[in-house]
């Protein structure tokens, strides 16, 4: 809901406790998985995070825009935090 006029902006559906326990169980398959995160070397994790950074990078303005309407942050705000915040700490995790 937008906090300027409380119409919808988007929706999700809603889990059961079932898909939930079937969501974490398939997750800690693959992670367990031979070629499953957990047993990736430490530059391919590195690679899969800079990807991951520069998704969120793409699509940093409709993330600003969409926390702003949905929280009545200012835009300035949300450009500066919520639509840059998490692309920089994924590339300075990246970092040796």
């Amino acid at each position: 809901m937008t906090a300027a006029n409380g119409r919808p902006i988007g929706s999700v559906p809603a889990a059961s406790t079932r898909d939930v326990d079937a969501a974490v169980a398939a997750a800690r398959r693959a992670f367990d998985h031979p070629s499953g995160w957990a047993h990736w070397a430490p530059e391919d994790r590195a690679a899969a995070m800079l990807r991951l950074a520069d998704a969120l990078a793409v699509r940093s303005d409709r993330t600003t825009e969409l926390v702003s309407a949905q929280v009545g942050m200012p835009i300035n705000t949300a450009k500066s935090s919520e639509g840059s915040v998490p692309e920089k700490l994924l590339r300075g995790s990246t970092r040796r």
